[in-house]
């Protein structure tokens, strides 16, 4: 049986680590917790659980997230978010999957997202994401990682479920960082500003998830994440455009000062 490591990049997860980790006990080889020096007790948690704990200060994701995998040891790489769980489902597909003599090189793996307090169905949510591949595999991007092309994918069928964000206030609070640095990312890709992308992108966004994927059918959950979700477009464009184009423009003259 091929061995498998699952990694997880952490900073002050206590709330939610543990229950991440009790879904990995007992089928997955190793576990492996990238730690951005944590203030609370995530380190000491992940290590009572026998994870191997390793101490790095986040750069970029995908930097970090290839700094795990080195770490590890396993021929498969799962790679898991603190507030994430592998279902029981899950774990057995995976054990199947990495045996089997034809597998691929990476597996997307369905979510299904608690969106404060709910777990919505549609808009695009359970999209597949890049979780489980070989160890060979390597990440880049400093927000949303990718990989290069040229590797075999494949698509699992059960879901982690991953306890997203609480409630508005955090998501927007995450939506701050984010497009931070997403923004900064694009810009030192040379990303262009265009006033007609500026509008129309997140109109479009907006118009895909809640009508093209279906969110309208999640009631009003699905119209609000729909419109956040706009809005994160909205905002990287706009913090893009800010990045392109600085400015400390002097005081006016052209007014009379009040007699």
């Amino acid at each position: 049986m091929p061995t498998l490591s699952a990694v997880l990049i952490v900073r002050n997860e206590e709330a939610v680590l543990p229950r991440c980790l009790a879904s990995l006990a007992g089928w997955v080889d190793e576990i492996v917790v990238v730690d951005d020096h944590s203030t609370d007790a995530s380190a000491e948690l992940a290590r009572a659980a026998g994870a191997k704990v390793v101490q790095r200060r986040l750069d970029r994701f995908d930097v970090q997230r290839n700094f795990g995998v080195a770490q590890s040891t396993g021929e498969w790489i799962l790679s898991i978010d603190a507030d994430e769980v592998v279902t029981p489902a899950l774990a057995r597909e995976i054990r199947e999957v990495i045996a089997a003599a034809d597998a691929a090189d990476i597996y997307g793996v369905p979510f299904l997202h608690r969106m404060f307090g709910r777990w919505p169905r549609h808009g695009g949510w359970q999209e597949p994401l890049r979780r489980l591949y070989r160890r060979e595999v390597r990440w880049a991007g400093a927000v949303h990682e990718r990989v290069a092309q040229g590797w075999r994918e494949g698509v699992l069928t059960s879901p982690i479920l991953h306890w997203s964000h609480q409630d508005i206030g955090e998501f927007l609070a995450k939506l701050n960082r984010y497009t931070d640095d997403e923004a900064r990312a694009r810009a030192a890709e040379g990303a262009r500003y265009s006033g007609a992308k500026l509008l129309l992108s997140p109109l479009r966004d907006f118009w895909r998830r809640y009508v093209r994927l279906g969110g309208y059918r999640d009631g009003a959950v699905g119209l609000v994440l729909a419109g956040l979700m706009a809005c994160y477009v909205f905002v990287v464009r706009a913090k893009t455009w800010e990045q392109l184009n600085p400015a400390d423009d002097p005081a006016p003259t052209d007014w009379e000062s009040p007699a």
